[in-house]
């Protein structure tokens, strides 16, 4: 997963304790620097290169970021960097590289899900992916200004209150705002830009969902082609790659795209008719505390004890089909939204 922190002003001992908070996130290597007026570090999963070093943050002349995620097309975006040298084969250092040569015009460009926070000492950016995949947060209360991979983790350092001016409907969506007192979320495909000695901070969206061109005439050839790309793209990595697999639609969909060589670890299960009511009841302080926002469902029961499993085989890395009834409209309660479009055809 890797995660990020940093602080401006410059405060070490508040980013350590944020990448000690955070540090499950990315147990391979950690660290931090002061450039200008910003702190600023990085706990590293190492997925990609695994052996490489001097990422945490990485450093590429007047710039430093701290980086977590993955950019699927990096390979193909060093082809049009060809004047560059890499010292290394990580998705890491080619957004480093494409932002020092292309600014926020590289934002467009990257493939993948992904949060990072870059500076000069003047500015700090954080970028988030367009989907939101990937978490970013910051804390802002008009004197210091600091940014991590989780809320939790900058209510604990900077002892933050809950917030009594929001009321979260049912507990099943939280966007933009949090739990906390003076902690925002970075929107998915936002960028917020900090200036350090104004003390402004401005937010402005990136990328704005756009109509994809269809050909309805092959809808079914187009999906399959977008799905089978999708898969392959994220069996990116120097690490075994597992999936969770629960015999449903979304996880066989995705077993039947992966190539016969792709080496991925035999799927983990988990088994739902089980009596899971001592361990669920021993995982749920741990669960909320690293969920960080209100959930209404019992399902991230499952998953933390398929990603525990995991842990247990050495996999850091597992394809999943979270996420597919919200695209395909696989709840009940969409039904509607069908019966309206089919309306909307006579």
């Amino acid at each position: 997963m890797c995660s990020l922190a940093g602080s401006v002003p410059n405060n070490s001992g508040a980013v350590a304790a944020l990448l000690e908070a955070t540090k499950h996130r990315g147990p391979d290597a950690a660290g931090f620097v002061d450039i200008g007026m910003v702190t600023i570090g990085t706990n590293r999963l190492a997925i990609v290169d695994p052996k490489a070093v001097d990422l945490c943050p990485a450093k590429l002349g007047k710039w430093v970021m701290a980086y977590n995620g993955e950019v699927y097309n990096h390979r193909d975006l060093r082809k049009q960097m060809r004047r560059r040298t890499f010292r290394t084969q990580t998705d890491t250092e080619t957004v480093l590289h494409a932002w020092t040569l292309w600014g926020e015009d590289a934002l467009p460009k990257l493939n993948g899900m992904f949060a990072f926070a870059i500076t000069d000492g003047r500015k700090v950016h954080l970028v988030r992916d367009r989907a939101g995949e990937k978490p970013l947060y910051y804390y802002w209360d008009g004197s210091v200004f600091a940014f991590a991979s989780e809320p939790q983790a900058l209510a604990q350092v900077f002892r933050l209150s809950l917030r009594n001016d929001t009321f979260f409907e049912t507990f099943e969506y939280c966007r933009g705002t949090t739990l906390w007192e003076h902690i925002e979320e970075v929107l998915p495909g936002e960028i917020v830009t900090f200036t350090c000695a104004t003390k402004k901070l401005h937010r402005k969206k990136w990328w704005t969902p756009q109509p994809y061109p269809l050909d309805t005439r092959h809808l079914d050839e187009q999906l399959e082609e977008l799905l089978g790309d999708a898969v392959r793209i994220r069996l990116m990595a120097d690490v075994p790659v597992a999936l969770y697999e629960s015999g449903g639609i979304d996880s066989s969909l995705i077993r039947s795209f992966l190539p016969e060589d792709a080496g991925v670890y035999p799927g983990l299960t988990f088994d739902e008719t089980a009596d899971h009511g001592g361990a669920f009841r021993a995982a749920l302080p741990q669960m909320v505390k690293h969920l960080g926002t209100p959930v209404g469902s019992f399902s991230p029961y499952g998953l933390w004890w398929l990603g525990h499993e995991a842990h247990r085989r050495g996999i850091k890395v597992v394809l999943s089909g979270e996420g597919a009834d919200e695209l395909f409209g696989g709840y009940g309660r969409m039904a509607l939204f069908d019966h309206v479009l089919r309306a909307r055809q006579f």
